[in-house]
């Protein structure tokens, strides 16, 4: 495994797809924002921590969960499953995207206090936040493998 494809598929990934929910949620007034979502849902499990912990740890999670589709998308990448380009991305960021929002339904159905937001928003965000985490991850990819 390339350290450097790795790197550059999650910065670019995760960058994209923070960005483009950062964005819808300013355009539809509702709050996609995984990291925010996340801090405020350690928040409310380790109340009494300084809020600015809950944001680090918001972030860092947001990360790793990016670090995680990255590795499962090198997987296959690297053992000719799919060719790492834009058509194919488009299908596993969809695929991703549907996984993705299983997720988050079991973290807001097993959460004490889950945050009052727009779910069918929130998720038809994950969706396609997702298909553009894997463009520019498979972007990140294979500029990384150049470098």
């Amino acid at each position: 495994m390339d350290t450097l494809q790795l790197v550059a598929a999650t910065f670019y990934g995760t960058a994209a797809m923070t960005v483009f929910s950062y964005v819808l949620s300013l355009a539809v007034h509702s709050n996609f924002r995984e990291p925010e979502i996340l801090a405020i849902l350690s928040c409310r499990l380790f109340q009494g921590e300084r809020r600015w912990l809950h944001s680090i740890i918001g972030w860092v999670l947001h990360v790793i969960a990016g670090l995680a589709f990255v590795l499962a998308y090198m997987l296959m990448w690297n053992h000719s499953v799919v060719a790492p380009n834009l058509v194919n991305s488009v299908w596993i960021g969809a695929v991703s995207g549907v996984a993705a929002i299983g997720i988050w339904f079991t973290v807001f159905r097993l959460h004490p206090d889950p945050p009052q937001i727009n779910y069918k928003g929130y998720y038809a965000n994950l969706f396609f936040a997702h298909i553009i985490f894997c463009m520019f991850a498979t972007i990140g990819y294979n500029i990384g493998g150049f470098m």
